[in-house]
């Protein structure tokens, strides 16, 4: 019996679970069609037509996602793509089944931190900082909290192009004080390490376009520095 490698058992689950959605999408806007049916006819049509080009761009938005996970060759491109559909004004009603659907998927797959996105951001592609920073607009809760700490190790390979975006999206310096739980739960001598690899590398910075934001970041970072390093000193006096 031929065996697959964990990697390609992933990407087609992956495959698997989008093409699930995306008939399940489907399905659903039909259902929806359905129950205009009491409504007048001008009624059904403005309905038909909203729920219509609402579902459509969750389609489109679940299918880009599919295609930047899974095509290698095409991905700075496909990455593009989803960025720009996530600009789309019918994404802010995120109460339809579609969205729910779609972004449950695109969720799931950013939580695992081997998966496309994380693994394109850790590399500094600059399609990927962007993508990180639109699906800020779908995202809330632990999903927003893992798109910054994914984002804040940026921090060693695109300074310069995650201070420009922080700066455009107004998120004030957010992921540079996000560490991984994971990671440096219950040792904050590493995470004061961390903190001042975050400094110093601010302290490089000279570029005039963000030097607004690299001072204020700079601000906070020294000010999460020195409470850590005051917890530290408490912690060891006790």
């Amino acid at each position: 019996m031929k065996k697959i490698s964990a990697k390609t058992f992933f990407n087609t689950k992956q495959a698997i679970a989008c093409f699930i959605v995306l008939v399940t999408l489907l399905i659903t806007a039909c259902c929806n069609y359905t129950k205009t049916a009491a409504k007048s006819p001008s009624e059904q049509q403005t309905i038909k037509t909203a729920s219509q080009n609402t579902t459509s761009v969750w389609i489109k938005l679940g299918r880009a996602w599919q295609n930047y996970q899974n095509n290698g060759l095409n991905r700075s491109t496909n990455a593009n793509k989803v960025s720009q559909l996530l600009s789309a004004r019918q994404l802010e009603d995120k109460s339809s089944e579609a969205a729910k659907l779609v972004m449950e998927m695109i969720y799931s797959s950013v939580d695992n931190p081997n998966e496309i996105l994380n693994s394109q951001l850790q590399k500094g592609e600059a399609s990927a900082i962007r993508l990180a920073f639109k699906l800020f607009t779908i995202s809330d809760g632990a999903f927003t909290e893992i798109l910054l700490t994914y984002l804040g190790n940026v921090i060693h390979v695109r300074p310069i192009i995650l201070l420009t975006q922080m700066d455009t999206n107004g998120k004030n310096c957010s992921p540079l004080r996000m560490l991984d739980v994971d990671y440096y739960v219950d040792n904050l001598d590493k995470e004061l390490e961390e903190l001042k690899r975050r400094e110093k590398v601010l302290e490089k910075i000279e570029d005039s376009s963000v030097i607004k934001i690299r001072d204020k970041c700079l601000t906070m970072i020294r000010d999460d520095i020195a409470k850590t390093a005051r917890i530290i000193t408490e912690t060891a006096n006790h």
